[in-house]
């Protein structure tokens, strides 16, 4: 007896990759399986000029919102803060005397990501903040955007806070030319199909890796196709010439 089901849960399901783990530090270069590397620390700014944006919260108050991405807010100064002096976010409420602030987040457990998709930018996230009404520490999300420049004007970076997105984690955009790519970053290392790792049949339609290119969005493209070489020369030639048999 055969049967049909038809369900959407024999869909296949995206699942995401697992967040990476905080570290004591920014890395001094973030290389991605995409081809572009970041300099993260390249966006820091002094302690005592961090990034700075208002925002409302849920209850109405209007706080101000200090940002630092892998450095430090100064004077920013939390009771029983459990960040000590690596604050790297800080809230403010001004509308109450002496002002409240808060750690929203430890300069010394971040975790850097790329953002997708691949050359927009990449994604700090700081834990280690005061505790929330629910026990819960503080976190910040940094989406850092890479903001292309034309000609000789480089436009100021703008920090836009996007939230409370969930309880206790605090979300913000960063609209910055510094996110960008490494424009003279190394290349990855190429990729090439091995006639060993292939059944016989199909190793005599092996073809040459395809040279890389030297722009970056070339390059992104050149990658790809050393990915895909493998595949694509089974799926066009191996197969075809396997049913001829």
């Amino acid at each position: 007896y055969d049967f049909s089901l038809y369900a959407a849960d024999g869909c296949p399901k995206e699942v995401a990759p697992p967040s990476p783990v905080p570290t004591s530090e920014c890395p001094e270069i973030l290389a991605t399986d995409d081809a572009f590397h970041y300099a993260p620390k390249s966006v820091a700014m002094p302690a005592s000029s961090p990034y700075t944006t208002k925002g409302m919260g849920d209850e109405g108050t209007e706080y101000l919102y200090e940002v630092n991405v892998c450095g430090t807010v100064a004077g920013c100064y939390p009771s029983n803060s459990a960040s000590g002096n690596h604050i790297a976010a800080c809230q403010t409420n001004k509308d109450v005397s002496p002002e409240i602030q808060f750690s929203l987040g430890s300069s010394t457990s971040v975790a850097v990501e790329e953002l997708m998709p691949p050359g927009e930018g990449f994604k700090v996230t700081y834990t280690g903040g005061d505790g929330c009404s629910s026990n819960d520490e503080r976190r910040t999300v940094i989406y850092a955007h890479c903001v292309q420049v034309s000609g000789d004007a480089i436009p100021p970076a703008e920090l836009v806070f996007i939230g409370e997105t969930s309880h206790c984690i605090y979300e913000f955009d960063l609209y910055t030319p510094d996110a960008c790519p490494i424009p003279n970053a190394p290349p990855p290392p190429p990729v090439t199909c091995s006639a060993a790792s292939l059944p016989s049949a199909a190793s005599a339609w092996l073809l040459p890796p395809r040279a890389s290119a030297s722009s970056r969005s070339s390059r992104r493209g050149a990658v790809q196709m050393r990915r895909s070489r493998c595949m694509y020369v089974l799926r066009a030639n191996w197969i075809p010439a396997m049913s001829m048999n």
